[in-house]
């Protein structure tokens, strides 16, 4: 048995690995050929970071932007395009995020699971490895949380005084930052505190808590002083940023409906293999099969589940001034391993993050909440409904949490039940990358960065476009490049009076995101514009902005882009 664990424990390292490599190859922004604009606004926004103004993703109050912060002052110390930093932060955010949730799971195959779950997902949700919702950054804040929750409750009343400090102060930063980045953040941390506050004062009583859970009152000031500053700093981003929407307001019964009817439907097409494709039509199956049975074995191991664990009983034990026989026997257990009892491996990480023995129902049931809370909020908010499409984006919460809650289950339940898991896990493993894209195995197109090299030849210049390509033209090199997308209320043949800026104030934020980029455009010695969607021929003149441009060319294609050349007139 040792034998087999010092050879699982490398193996599986190595298989995470590869896992991601081959995620980061296939699926990182400067590899792919539809990069999109989401990621092009990291990307301006890592080049050209100005604070507080962009605090927040551009024209919104919401999507913190810890990545482009990270990747621009990377950007000072280590010379790389900008497009090629902010996919190796979003790759290093959601490698934090893994490392910190691994530490719950004990057993490798768990961890590689795990690995392939997040680094290899379903199509539908691989916009966990992107920066529009920022998820991997949002995760990588809550697993530092996490963690430090964890520490805090059973090796706090160990540390010293010093290292409690520090770690209360990044626990609060971290759950700060998480908030920062999404909103959606509140309902894991409501979630969590709830299962930790549910564990001290409801499962112990205040002479256990006080003997188990010793707190000063110097450690309470420290809560105090780190979420006061916390607080500051929301308020400060929320004041910075250039729009603000109301996300509180809900749908209609009518809408609720047509939206949970529409998913209803379109996961009843996969069921019967008339969706997306045959691997999505057998991930729907191996899901819906993994859900059933993880029920199946809540309700058959509750006992074993909501039992507290040794360690925690035995601490209760000694603040009653009882015997530590739990503790006799965890150590008995401990020199004297049986053939049934394996070692527990070594984690994937530093042992400052490894786990004590701890009640499963803590972790267990604030994921599981999570992930119901999370997708009533999703079905019920307004921002999320489409009236003509499912958007999944907003899904990859619990997608995320999802595989996380089933095989942290699976450790709790026996060997074969946790065997029979794995073996429905597995196939959804395969199915779900056997749904990625080709290029996440073969370089079968050009990067799309690649592609708009050719726009080298006519820098410096500026473009106004459609807004899900404007920003992507000035992706490939943001030194020599300004872009925005087109005004809407701009007139074609220039009302009389065009000419002055900004005649009217227009709005940051659904398509113009940037006032900056746009006195940029206006102010560059050459401006493209670029036909889309938003108009047939080029004109002769039209208003944008309240200025007047005319055109100063022919139309031209470069880099699969038709567009032609206009000057400002004064």
């Amino acid at each position: 048995m040792q034998l087999l664990s010092r050879i699982t424990k490398p193996l599986s390292i190595f298989v995470i690995l590869a896992i991601i490599g081959l995620s980061y190859r296939g699926l990182a922004p400067q590899f792919s050929p539809t990069l999109n604009s989401d990621f092009a606004v990291h990307i301006l926004m890592t080049h050209d970071l100005q604070l507080p103004d962009d605090l927040y993703y551009w024209g919104q109050d919401r999507l913190g932007s810890l990545v482009p912060i990270l990747s621009h002052f990377a950007l000072k110390m280590i010379p790389l395009a900008p497009v090629k930093m902010v996919g190796i932060m979003t790759y290093v955010m959601a490698l934090v995020a893994y490392l910190c949730f691994a530490s719950f799971l004990r057993e490798a195959a768990s961890w590689v699971l795990l690995a392939a779950a997040w680094f290899l997902p379903l199509r539908l949700y691989v916009e966990f490895l992107e920066v529009g919702p920022p998820y991997a950054a949002q995760f990588a804040c809550l697993g530092l949380a996490t963690v430090g929750m964890r520490w805090l409750l059973y090796r706090g009343s160990l540390g010293s005084s010093w290292q409690r400090h520090l770690v209360i102060t990044l626990t609060m930063f971290s759950m700060t930052a998480s908030l920062w980045v999404s909103t959606f953040s509140i309902i894991y941390l409501m979630a969590v505190l709830g299962a930790i506050a549910h564990h001290l004062w409801f499962r112990l009583s205040a002479h256990q808590r006080r003997a188990v859970y010793a707190w000063s009152i110097a450690d309470g000031i420290t809560v105090g002083i780190a979420g006061a500053l916390g607080f500051g700093f929301l308020q400060l981003a929320k004041a910075s940023a250039a729009n603000s929407y109301d996300y509180l307001k809900f749908n209609t019964l009518a809408q609720f409906w047509d939206y949970t009817s529409r998913m209803g439907q379109s996961f009843g097409r996969n069921l019967r293999f008339e969706g997306l494709g045959l691997w999505f039509s057998i991930a729907a199956w191996l899901m819906s099969g993994i859900v059933l049975y993880a029920l199946y074995l809540l309700y058959r191991h509750r006992r074993a589940i909501l039992r507290p664990a040794p360690s925690q009983m035995a601490m209760v034990d000694a603040a009653n001034g009882a015997p530590n026989d739990a503790a006799d026997d965890e150590q008995a257990i401990a020199q004297t391993p049986s053939k049934t009892q394996r070692p527990s491996p070594s984690y994937p990480i530093a042992s400052p993050l490894q786990p004590l023995p701890m009640p499963p129902q803590l972790w267990l049931g604030s994921w599981g909440l999570t992930n119901g809370l999370g997708m009533i909020a999703l079905l019920l908010a307004h921002w999320v409904y489409q009236p003509d499409h499912i958007p999944q984006r907003y899904f990859v919460v619990i997608y995320v949490l999802g595989w996380l809650t089933i095989l942290f289950l699976g450790e709790q339940v026996p060997k074969r039940s946790r065997l029979i898991l794995w073996g429905l896990l597995l196939p959804l493993t395969i199915a779900n990358i056997m749904s990625l894209p080709p290029r996440a195995f073969a370089n079968q197109h050009r990067p799309r960065i690649e592609q708009l090299a050719e726009l080298q030849s006519l820098a410096p210049a500026s473009f106004i476009g459609d807004y899900w390509h404007s920003y992507i033209l000035c992706s490939a090199d943001p030194d020599l490049f300004h872009c925005t997308p087109y005004d809407g209320r701009g007139k074609i043949r220039c009302p009389k009076g065009a000419g002055q800026p900004y005649r009217f104030q227009y709005q940051i934020g659904s398509v113009v995101r940037c006032q900056r980029c746009v006195e940029a455009v206006l102010n560059s010695p050459a401006i493209y514009l670029v036909q889309q969607r938003w108009f047939k021929r080029f004109p002769k003149r039209i208003e944008q902005f309240g200025y007047c441009l005319e055109r100063s060319g022919k139309p031209f294609e470069v880099a699969g882009h038709k567009m032609a050349p206009y000057r400002k007139l004064e």
